[in-house]
């Protein structure tokens, strides 16, 4: 059966192109870009597979329809049968185009539904009178940063936080349902993707804090620029009333860099104000990664904003611990895994690769590259091959796109590299290499998209 089933997609691949268009999000402008090239292709879902969405099903179904329509509607045109096989070649050819038009189609229906979420959303809030809202932004550092802040505030309130990684207008609005007259604090973080993102969350979410904990190049493809980047999270939290603390992590560069283009008031943190609350010596385990203690000053900055006592704040911190895959230590028959796969930017693998250098025995890195640079993707890669060549003993590398920007930038004839060709072979790989006393830094999964 499925092998009939592989067969079928080779010829008719409808689902591997609206996996694809699921990966980028449903943009019809990004999955233009990835298929222009790639028409041919087959086999797509190589180390993931496509999320049956009710958008995703509809999609499907919309583009085999069309199809049908186009495979039979010439057909009083066509003489003779080397035509009619030359036509259906032609049209599979363009199945991913028919994909593009069935996004194209839905997209009102989709808005409609969309828009029904979203006002059922406001709708819950405006009843919420209560209800204090805590928002997180930033280019990284905000899901750990939510985390931190959920912890810390639940030492004396009733929080709710979102249990996945949902930062989109629509799926914080699904999340509201979740919120109840006994909650306290509603804590969430702010995706931006593209322009005026940030400005969208406006009319569901009126924030009484805001945290941004850093400012980076993440998102530069989209964005076009470091500049809109820049100016995406200026606008945003200029545009907050007066009311709103506004709290900015003092030590990052980009934070730095539009702090004098903001009008409203605003406190800074740093790390170093958590060894003020609670001594060293009783931090938690996940507080030992430097680049993470921001995140939990800027987490403590607003339970202090919202008066928690000393002591709270104390055990709030004693009770940190690392958000699934960000940072995360496990250690297991003399071997330490760091998991720092959720995601990655320039700033992020270096503080990871650089503590990484700083451990005792042979230091292992996995990963498939720094992502969404925009023109800056391959100077971005040199330097992080750079960064690695440094730092690192052995390194499995991702077979895609990246591999060669990342190999250039090495400059270490000691280190050993051995390429994974998908992701379901990285594990064996480094099983039968790794031995007691290594650490391993498993920086980044990429997605189908990066591997063709």
């Amino acid at each position: 059966m499925n092998i009939v089933l592989n067969w079928f997609n080779k010829l008719f691949p409808f689902v591997d192109f609206v996996y694809i268009l699921q990966l980028e999000e449903y943009d019809n402008r990004a999955y233009l870009s990835w298929i222009k090239d790639r028409l041919y292709l087959r086999g797509l879902q190589k180390n993931g597979q496509i999320v049956w969405t009710k958008k995703a099903m509809m999609i499907t179904w919309i583009a085999v329809i069309l199809y049908v329509i186009f495979l039979f509607y010439p057909v009083i045109l066509i003489v003779n049968w080397f035509e009619f096989v030359f036509w259906i070649f032609l049209i599979s050819l363009a199945i991913p185009i028919l994909v593009w038009l069935a996004n194209i189609i839905i997209w009102p229906f989709d808005r409609y539904s969309k828009k029904r979420i979203i006002d059922k959303g406001e709708e819950k809030i405006k009843k919420l009178v209560n209800l204090h809202t805590v928002v997180i932004i930033g280019s990284f550092g905000k899901t750990t940063t939510r985390w931190f802040t959920n912890i810390i505030l639940s030492e004396g309130f009733n929080c709710h936080t979102p249990k996945d990684n949902h930062n989109t207008l629509l799926s914080l609005a699904e999340d509201s349902q979740n919120l109840s007259q006994e909650t306290d604090f509603w804590i969430v973080e702010l995706g931006e993707y593209l322009k005026n993102d940030l400005q969208k969350f406006h009319k569901l979410i009126r924030p009484d804090a805001v945290v941004l904990t850093a400012i980076g190049s993440q998102h530069l493809n989209s964005f076009g620029s470091q500049d809109n980047i820049d100016r995406e999270f200026i606008d945003y939290l200029n545009s907050l009333p007066q009311k709103t603390k506004i709290l900015i992590n003092k030590e990052n560069p980009g934070t730095k860099r539009i702090a004098p283009k903001l009008k409203n008031d605003f406190q800074t943190f740093e790390r170093k104000e958590i060894e003020r609350m609670l001594k060293k010596d009783h931090w938690p385990k996940v507080l030992q990664t430097d680049y993470l203690q921001t995140n939990a000053a800027g987490a403590a900055a607003v339970g202090q904003y919202f008066e928690l006592s000393k002591n709270q704040l104390a055990e709030g911190l004693r009770k940190l611990t690392a958000y699934t895959r960000r940072a995360e230590v496990i250690e297991s028959n003399g071997i330490v895994v760091i998991d720092d796969s959720y995601n990655i930017s320039p700033e992020t693998a270096r503080a990871a690769v650089e503590k990484l250098g700083k451990e005792k025995g042979r230091r292992v890195l996995v990963t498939g590259g720094i992502v969404d640079q925009g023109a800056n993707e391959q100077s971005a890669n040199r330097e992080y091959g750079r960064l690695i060549g440094q730092n690192v003993d052995l390194l499995i590398l991702a077979d895609t796109r990246l591999a060669k920007y990342i190999k250039k930038g090495l400059d270490n004839p000691k280190l050993k590299i051995v390429l994974s060709s998908r992701q379901s072979e990285t594990p064996n790989l480094l099983k039968s290499r790794l031995a007691i006393g290594d650490t391993v830094l498993i920086q980044n999964e990429l997605p189908d998209t990066y591997w063709f």
